[in-house]
């Protein structure tokens, strides 16, 4: 991850969990019955949904969390010590290399894991290779070149979102690849959908999708001008004041199945 990637902290992780519990939900379900199977969730963050997955898996199964970040697994133990689960384990490690045998897992579970990443093709190569003949991938990914912030200045709008795509994060461009990386390692039955979610303050999206921040980067960079975007922000507080201000974002399922060719 480079210096400008969004980090996600324990405490984003569960304001958004809130914001995307549907979603969430449905990538569950697309798992199909993972009673007594063996699960990776990569990507796990602060172990959230290993936990909920743990419910579906039941003891005679097992469910792991794979992350890279020390700090977010610590607070994964932290909740894990909180309930009675016995088939749930964390343990750090890069999705590039992980230390598991071929054709380990039933299914996989990825969420907003690839925007991050520097060598995608590598890392879905991997996922690969650890997952079992047959068995189910589950990737879920923010669109944000779909990003949409109402207001006049559009121009300020698409420099905030360009800043975002291409230089505020890794691979921002992430969910519009899936397909391809999915295609490159021969994944069979690729089914995609798409949920819009709409913000409807900017205390929110500032929050979700660090607006300021990114601003600030841009304009560091000399990418935008100061000036012209404290204008727009004050236009933005204005909308938001008279609750006008809408800002609309697309997450992304993509499922698809390991299957030898005919």
């Amino acid at each position: 991850m480079n210096q400008n990637s969004i980090v996600y902290s324990h405490e984003y992780l569960l304001e958004t969990a809130k914001a995307t519990k549907k979603i969430k939900q449905q990538s569950y379900k697309l798992l199909g019955d993972i009673k007594g199977k063996k699960i990776l969730d990569l990507g796990c963050g602060n172990g959230l949904d290993v936990l909920q997955l743990a419910i579906y898996v039941k003891d005679s199964g097992k469910i792991i969390g794979v992350d890279k970040n020390i700090n977010l697994l610590k607070e994964a133990e932290k909740n894990l010590s909180e309930t009675n689960f016995n088939n749930v384990q964390f343990i750090q490690a890069d999705a590039e290399n992980m230390p598991f045998e071929n054709e380990y897992f039933d299914a996989i579970r990825v969420e907003r894991v690839f925007q991050h990443l520097l060598n995608p093709w590598k890392v879905i190569q991997e996922i690969k290779r650890v997952l079992k003949w047959n068995g189910q991938l589950v990737i879920v990914e923010t669109d944000w070149a779909g990003l949409s912030i109402f207001t006049e200045n559009h121009k300020i709008e698409t420099k905030l979102i360009n800043y975002l795509v291409y230089k505020f994060i890794n691979n921002g461009l992430a969910s519009r690849f899936l397909i391809e990386y999915l295609n490159s390692v021969s994944f069979k039955n690729t089914h995609t959908n798409m949920f819009p979610s709409v913000i409807p303050s900017y205390q929110m999206a500032n929050q979700f999708i660090k607006l300021e921040e990114i601003a600030n980067k841009a304009i560091k960079e000399g990418v935008l001008k100061k000036e012209i975007y404290l204008k727009w922000l004050k236009q933005v507080h204005q909308y938001d004041l008279e609750k006008n201000f809408m800002c609309c974002i697309n997450i992304v399922i993509v499922s698809a199945r390991k299957m030898k060719s005919l």
